[in-house]
């Protein structure tokens, strides 16, 4: 909810077991995965094979143990995707 309230980013759940947590939708077209753990807690074999997928397939995908990480890692793809956007409208 906060990603969407402070950062303007659209989220979702996918609600199938193995899957992260939550994607984010960011600007530039570039979805962004989650899984959320307990701290120290680490992804299960069945969620690290998808997150390994997922992440051959091209996609950011991030395992978070704390709140701060998380925002942190979507402010960070937002400014980096941001800037991306920039670069191609100016060579337009």
């Amino acid at each position: 909810r906060d990603a969407k309230r402070l950062l303007g980013v659209e989220s979702f759940k996918w609600g199938v077991d193995g899957w992260p947590d939550r994607g984010f939708l960011t600007p530039g077209g570039k979805p962004l995965f989650i899984e959320f753990k307990a701290p120290g807690e680490p992804p299960s074999p069945r969620q690290a094979e998808r997150l390994t997928c997922l992440r051959l397939w091209g996609y950011e995908v991030y395992v978070s143990d704390s709140y701060d990480h998380a925002m942190s890692t979507i402010k960070n793809l937002i400014d980096e995707n941001s800037r991306s956007l920039l670069d191609k409208k100016r060579k337009i």
